[in-house]
């Protein structure tokens, strides 16, 4: 075969030519093609010479646009009769474009080309430039025709030479053609030009060590579409696991009362939502009397929202991961309403640090505002753990507050009721607050609301300090919305000056044995309070209960006689005797009043306290005017309060 026709790439044949077995004979008007000028190709390079091309043969026929292939970009041999192994691996492959096929030439072929002295490993394969279309989507050519035709790759290689029985086999496996390549093809390719034959079984293309990316062959490309269908399957079904468990378990779940439930491990789903807080039907619990509606919800804890009175906020506890407050309004013109604010924590360890300091804070009620503590409660079945207090703002109208605090898992709540003039019962407001504890107790982590929820009226809890000692929010402020009690001043020995009509130094009473403590309030920021008004406290321990038993009635017997013994004195007993049930032990005692004149216009005021309980005996006392002073009632409960505050130390 002479020079110029070992090169020439085939174009392929029409479906008539395919199947004949006749070799097709070149058409008059088929040109050659074109390829790179074999003068200096040892100089040449493909990134600093440009591709000089030379034309053989008959200028080809015009192409009319609409008839034309996509061109395919090959690479093509140095013109050489007998390349070496030196030259064939210092070849520049330079890019040639073929020209497209016209119609009318579709049934055209060239001469074939014999075979080389190449190894099978340095033949040049076919560059692909992209966006052309890839090999497998080339169209098919018929088989070689001439008898010396160099043997053909692996049968339905896409690198195989266009025009052998290698590309022909290609052309029989079914190819996926890219949208834009199928786009191109369908206005461009005669409906004949795909059609050829081959033989042998199509099998995934070689790699070559001249060989870059390989397409992935037909059985390749399946089991990657079935491997990807897997993952997407796996995944659906993973998503669909984890919605039902969350529709299951979330923080809406309905829990009927029971038995405590858990503890459980915490879920990754949100712990708390819009629907973890008391609703409409649920506040109706606290008085269903009336009509509830929620009048504001908000996520976190924003600055215009009012916080649960005597719990307040402490920057020094742990930040919440998660919270939600809510408001809710009763129907009424004694301004019932509730505030309902609950905080998930990322642990039940900072949960449990957040209840100990609002326990704390309830036991002393000092924030948010001024208040006195009118009672206390201890909850057993709600949550881990639960408690409650009273409290009232002294205002023009007295505003009482029920606050309840619970916790369950790492989630810490609190429920504050409030109502002008009476007070709310407290074990409807702690029902309330179990039905949103049964809603959050599962993806919290804790126990959820018991079937028999006990809520026992009480004193308040123990505060962290003094203890054994009045606190402010024990003692009620004598002017409407104005005054506030400062922290007691402690001592460990008693210098009070009290009423004549206390027969018994306190600094001595009880015997040597005895040891006292005395404390000392002063009531600030009201103006109309007389100077140094305050309230003083003596608690004197005695050797046993016998010893704190006779010391109180010398006390009593002597506040009481006062009238008969002191010309210029006498003391009123408040009330009947107090009696104060303190779990195993009842303290007793009385309240008094008492004046002493100094003059004929001046004279002294006291309001009087005495009792006892187990070895302790407690006195109080308060320096009061005829214009400035408590009433009986708060007296006689800041005494009983002075009793149950002694047994928390």
């Amino acid at each position: 075969m002479t020079e110029g026709h070992e090169n020439r790439p085939r174009r392929a044949a029409a479906d008539d030519s395919a199947t004949d077995p006749t070799p097709a004979t070149p058409h008059p008007e088929a040109t050659p093609g074109r390829r790179a000028l074999a003068d200096n190709a040892t100089d040449a390079t493909a990134a600093d010479q440009p591709v000089i091309q030379a034309r053989r043969g008959l200028t080809p026929a015009p192409l009319v646009q609409g008839e034309q292939r996509p061109a395919r970009s090959v690479r093509v041999h140095r013109a050489a009769a007998t390349p070496s192994t030196a030259t064939a691996a210092s070849r520049d492959a330079d890019t040639v474009l073929l020209p497209s096929v016209p119609a009318d030439a579709a049934g055209a072929t060239r001469a074939d080309a014999p075979g080389t002295d190449e190894d099978e490993d340095t033949r040049i394969q076919p560059k692909i430039n992209l966006p052309l279309a890839r090999p497998e989507d080339t169209p098919e050519a018929p088989k070689a025709t001439d008898e010396g035709a160099a043997a053909p790759p692996p049968a339905g290689s896409p690198w195989a030479r266009p025009g052998s029985a290698a590309a022909a086999a290609a052309g029989t496996a079914a190819t996926v053609i890219p949208a834009a390549a199928a786009a191109a093809s369908s206005e461009s390719t005669p409906a004949n030009a795909d059609s050829g034959s081959g033989d042998g079984a199509a099998r995934p293309p070689r790699r070559s060590r001249s060989a870059g990316w390989a397409p992935a062959s037909p059985e390749t490309s399946a089991r990657r579409r079935m491997l990807a269908l897997g993952v997407a399957a796996a995944a659906a079904l993973l998503t669909a696991l984890t919605l039902v468990a969350y529709a299951a378990f979330g923080p809406d779940r309905q829990t009927v009362a029971g038995q405590p439930v858990g503890p459980t491990e915490p879920s990754a789903a949100p712990v708390l939502s819009e629907q973890s807080l008391i609703n409409d039907s649920e506040a109706s619990k606290i008085d269903d009397a009336r009509s509830w509606q929620a009048t504001r919800t908000v996520q976190g804890r924003p600055s215009d929202t009012p916080v649960p009175v005597c719990v307040g906020t402490d920057p020094n506890l742990p930040v919440p991961e998660l919270s939600w407050w809510r408001q809710l309004q009763a129907s009424g013109d004694d301004g019932t309403a509730a505030v309902h604010l609950t905080d998930a924590y990322p642990d039940a360890a900072q949960a449990e640090k957040v209840y100990a300091n609002y326990a704390d804070a309830l036991a002393g009620c000092t924030r948010g505002g001024t208040f006195v503590i009118t009672g206390g409660s201890t909850i057993e079945g709600v949550g881990d753990e639960a408690a409650a207090v009273k409290a009232t703002y002294q205002g023009e109208e007295n505003e009482t507050h029920n606050v309840v605090i619970a916790r369950t898992g790492r989630v810490v709540q609190v429920l504050d009721v409030t109502r002008i003039k009476n007070q709310v019962e407290m074990e409807p407001t702690v029902q309330a607050l179990a039905s949103a504890v049964n809603r959050q107790c599962s993806v919290a982590g804790g126990l959820c609301a018991s079937g028999k929820i006990e809520v026992t009226d009480g004193p308040p809890a123990k505060p962290a300090k003094p203890t054994g000692l009045l606190l402010g929010s024990d003692v009620p402020r004598i002017s409407k919305g104005i005054g506030a009690w400062g922290e007691a001043a402690v001592a460990d020995r008693v210098s009070l000056a009290t009423s004549t009509c206390v027969s018994q130094d306190l600094a001595s009473a009880g015997g040597r044995d005895a040891q006292r403590q005395q404390s000392t309030m002063l009531l600030t920021n009201d103006s109309s309070a007389p100077e140094n008004f305050g309230l003083d406290q003596v608690v004197i321990t005695t050797k046993d209960d016998k010893a704190a038993d006779a010391l109180r009635k010398q006390l009593i017997d002597g506040i009481t006689g006062c009238a008969d013994d002191k010309l210029t004195a006498k003391a009123n007993k408040v009330g009947g005797d107090i009696k104060v049930e303190l779990g195993k032990e009842t303290a007793q005692g009385a309240a008094f009043t008492a004046v002493e004149k100094q003059n004929a216009s001046t004279e002294s005021r006291f309001r009087l306290g005495v009792l006892s309980v187990g070895k302790q005996v407690i006195f109080v006392q308060a320096n009061t005017t005829a214009k400035f002073d408590f009433t009986d009632n708060q007296w006689r409960a800041v005494v009983a309060r002075a009793a149950e505050r002694a047994v928390q130390a």
